[in-house]
């Protein structure tokens, strides 16, 4: 999860929303690693995994290129639009 949120460039309350998210509708299979039982290994269901690249391979290389051309601060400007997304989703 820390290093989800770490490549989300979001804190650990907004992806453990969004993994609670995507594993409450079975899109996310969460398991404990048995090689250290702290960490949540993370992965696409099996019915979704073909779905999610074909997706993925769409949608993700134009974001990236967006993305990469922000600013640092334009960055946490939309690290913080997500985290208040996130809360509205689902208020504390």
């Amino acid at each position: 999860m820390g290093e989800l949120a770490a490549r989300l460039e979001v804190g650990l309350p907004t992806t453990g929303e969004l993994v609670g998210d995507l594993s409450g509708v079975g899109l996310v299979v969460r398991r404990q690693d048995p090689a250290n039982r702290r960490r949540v290994l993370l992965s696409p269901a099996e019915e979704y995994r073909d779905p999610m690249r074909a997706f993925a391979s769409r949608r993700v290389p134009p974001l990236l290129r967006a993305f990469e051309r922000l600013t640092p601060a334009e960055r946490q400007g939309f690290s913080a639009g997500l985290r208040a997304r996130a809360h509205e989703a689902h208020p504390s």
